[in-house]
């Protein structure tokens, strides 16, 4: 069962706590009457009504849904799992108790929709008397403010528990996009709690509900993305959220092959694990940060960082943060980059350099809400793939283009009014290079960026470039899923987590789901030797070398190209993406030594080898990754058409180049 309803007995202390804060409102603030702006729904007494008409509607909806005894709670812990078992709509019942069953259901979904309703009113109407109720009693205001959003949050919550259990007649996607308005509701009316009131309220029982309502969201959000309706929507990989255990292990990975190949990378996680906050960033987890600037700040040998930082749950924002000690300078540099548009990013950003200030050193903030987030579930994935693109941009260069503070609003102001502006540097996303284009979450718009930066023809062959390397889709009609840039670098990190690459990855499951047609065409891209027979598939498996000819012969295809040397020259010039470029030289490599081996044949017209190739395009990993493999040491001196040398390439590049920045690649060509 996907989720747990969060239900109170009638003598337990969350109904005290439910009594206790009605007869507080009630008493400070229920002469008042619900405003006659707000619109009445379905029979609700609303507009123009008295609050206490409004609480007692309220408590007797709430019975026997939230507040209820246990026989009401035990049918519905019976009812809501034996749906999800049994996949029944009423229509295809054919047990008699269900039609009673489905009708509990649907009185259990009016009763939640109609305290909804109410709690709509109620946090409304506290708002609008914001300036009354404050006079009259400020803790009381903050705490029935407090209390009316999480009861909300509850209720909802509960909703969407039903619907990912019980009968419904809707589909899969269309209970998708319920349970995710709902979870945007939640993630709203936490917002206003923890922002406007959660400081000003101490009373125990409402913080322990409080806790007890995140445990049940936080599992509800785990369990959720495991339901198979769901899943079959997305691929697995793009549906379930990148979690911080593993995005730990990538990272690792990651940080071992930038130290591997020279890159100047280093990467940390900086989370609270006990945070239980949904919306505002974790005090705690923004000392531990400023920990870790302080502890870089002392060290006399600190390398640039980049900092993955959890706001609070697992589940929630994930910035990137750029640190660098400048010791000539004594100046602490920070980029931050927050994918989405949240108003929680000013938050934390006012409170880190609150803590910065503790540092008897100057310090500069550059920030950037880039606005490129298109799922939440993907959280995680930006500043992974954000962090080895900001690493190689200069601070100072960042500086040169600024923008506006974002407009960030006030939601507890009762008039709303814009947040004042706070003391860091702004920049756009597009500062960060051209591959920030790469992440534009609409290819119309992607390729409009495109043609700005290099002209209309170059901006087709571009796009069309990064379509073929990336998967690009997308669906003008929007019936099928879209696949953008994030999605790809979601897919990689799914199929480096199960240990397997897509490339070789030519299985069983697959070969006998091919039609003639895909065996013929999948017989033209291998060798003789490694041609599918036309016999029953399910006796065909592939051995490992012939997945991986089959991989060879797909990138080649891919790239255009009609023989090995070709294919190798236009991986390193950067027309694949870097593990395929990996995985051609892997396979390369293996074959003997000579004279026209495909790590260092140049091509006929301007003699350029794959390592120029790479060189020239600034690609130092690749020129390492070449280097590395051990047959292009003695083609170092050789010069292409350009009288240009592997080692002219160093010795005239640029200081903001990332080859004149790797040292591992001038160590390796100065041997």
């Amino acid at each position: 069962m996907p989720g747990k309803l969060l239900c109170f007995t009638q003598k337990g202390k969350h109904n005290r706590l439910h009594i206790a804060i009605g007869k507080l409102f009630i008493s400070k603030f229920g002469k008042f009457i619900v405003p006659n702006e707000f619109a009445s729904n379905n029979g609700i007494p609303g507009p123009g009504k008295n609050f206490i008409e409004l609480l007692s509607f309220l408590d007797n909806t709430l019975k026997q849904f939230i507040f209820s005894d246990s026989a009401t709670l035990a049918m519905q812990s019976e009812i809501v799992p034996s749906f999800a078992k049994m996949k029944l709509v009423p229509s295809q019942d054919p047990v008699s108790a269900v039609p009673f069953k489905t009708q509990f259901y649907n009185d259990l979904l009016s009763r939640m929709n109609y305290c909804m309703i109410l709690g709509n009113y109620f946090a409304n109407s506290m708002m609008h008397y914001q300036a009354d109720f404050i006079k009259i009693d400020k803790r009381a205001f903050h705490l029935c403010c407090g209390y009316w959003l999480l009861l909300q949050s509850i209720i909802t919550l509960n909703m969407a528990v039903h619907y990912s259990n019980g009968v419904s007649s809707v589909n899969a996607k269309e209970k998708e996009q319920k349970i995710n308005t709902i979870l945007k509701s939640i993630q709203n009316w936490m917002q206003a709690l923890e922002l406007d009131h959660l400081s000003f309220i101490e009373d125990t029982d409402f913080h322990a509900l409080r806790k007890l309502f995140f445990q049940h969201l936080h599992q509800f959000k785990i369990e959720i993305s495991h339901l198979p309706e769901f899943v079959d929507i997305l691929p697995d990989e793009l549906y379930f959220p990148l979690s911080p255990e593993k995005l730990e292990l990538h990272l690792k990975k990651k940080n071992e092959r930038a130290q591997h190949l020279g890159v100047p990378y280093c990467a940390q996680i900086i989370r609270n694990p006990h945070s239980t906050l949904c919306y505002e960033p974790d005090g705690e987890a923004i000392n531990l940060l400023f920990l870790a600037i302080q502890k870089m700040y002392a060290s006399p040998n600190a390398e640039r960082m980049q900092f993955l930082f959890y706001y609070n749950h697992e589940f929630g924002i994930v910035d990137l943060l750029d640190v660098n000690v400048n010791k000539k300078e004594n100046i602490i540099e920070i980029i931050n980059i927050h994918s989405g548009s949240a108003t929680a990013q000013y938050f934390f950003l006012k409170k880190l350099i609150e803590k910065l200030k503790l540092i008897s050193c100057e310090h500069r903030v550059l920030a950037c809400q880039a606005n490129i987030l298109t799922e939440q579930v993907a959280m995680a994935t930006y500043p992974y793939a954000l962090s080895s693109m900001v690493a190689k941009v200069d601070f100072i260069d960042l500086c040169k283009s600024i923008c506006v503070q974002p407009f960030f609003m006030d939601v507890g102001h009762p008039e709303g009014r814009y947040l004042d502006p706070i003391k860091v540097i702004w920049f756009p996303f597009a500062a960060l290079g051209s591959k920030s284009i790469l992440f534009t979450p609409n290819l119309k718009h992607m390729q409009e960026k495109l043609v700005e930066r290099y002209g209309k023809a170059p901006a087709e062959d571009k796009f069309r470039q990064y379509e073929r390397m990336y998967n690009l889709y997308e669906d003008p009609k929007q019936k099928e899923p879209s696949s953008y840039y994030i999605d790809y670098r979601r897919r990689r990190l799914g199929h480096e987590m199960e240990g397997s690459d897509p490339l070789a990855s030519i299985t069983l499951v697959r070969l006998k789901n091919l039609d003639e047609k895909q065996l013929e065409t999948l017989n033209s891209m291998l060798p003789e030797e490694a041609k599918v027979p036309r016999i029953s598939f399910k006796d065909v498996v592939m051995t490992t070398e012939e997945r991986h000819l089959f991989a060879v012969e797909k990138i080649k295809r891919e790239l255009g190209a009609t023989e090995n040397g070709q294919a190798m020259r236009r991986a390193a010039a950067g027309f694949c993406t870097m593990h395929k470029f990996r995985f051609l030289v892997d396979a390369f490599r293996k074959i003997p030594n000579c004279d026209d081996h495909p790590l260092r044949i140049a091509d006929g017209n301007k003699a350029f080898t794959p390592l120029h190739l790479a060189l020239k395009n600034d690609l130092d990993k690749r020129a390492v990754y070449l280097i590395q493999a051990g047959l292009t040491e003695h083609d170092f001196a050789k010069e292409n058409k350009e009288k240009m040398s592997a080692r002219t390439y160093i010795d005239k590049a640029l200081p903001t180049s990332q080859i004149y920045r790797n040292s591992l690649l001038t160590k390796l060509l100065k041997k």
